[in-house]
């Protein structure tokens, strides 16, 4: 007894018996469901990946409004300091300042807006 593919072919068939077809299904299933875990297992990956990744975005876009008005105060600031010190004495305590300022940026990681 053999199937039709093999018949067709003129060979023996090796899958003709009921145990032999039974484990192959089950060998099958055991890999289509293997297979399906890893699909799974994948999936959520990439759905824990594209939520990190966007928290990241909007960090980086928080962090940059912050750089963004740090800089403008920076200059400000410095600005100011420059129209309205009336001695050496006050541009210097105001250059201080802004000096001061702009290392406790650089210790947080904003760049230095002059260099």
């Amino acid at each position: 007894m053999s199937c039709a593919e093999c018949t067709r072919r003129g060979r023996p068939c090796v899958t003709s018996s009921i145990d032999r077809l039974d484990k192959v299904v089950d060998d099958l299933s055991e890999k289509i469901a293997k297979d399906e875990g890893g699909v799974e297992e994948a999936v959520a990956n990439i759905l824990a990946l594209s939520s990190k990744i966007e928290s990241l975005r909007q960090r980086i876009a928080r962090n940059k409004v912050v750089r963004n008005q740090n800089n403008r105060r920076l200059d400000e600031q410095l600005r100011h300091a420059v129209e309205n010190s009336s001695t050496n004495a006050e541009l210097n305590a105001s250059l201080s300042e802004a000096v001061s300022l702009g290392n406790q940026l650089e210790r947080i990681g904003v760049p230095d807006p002059f260099a």
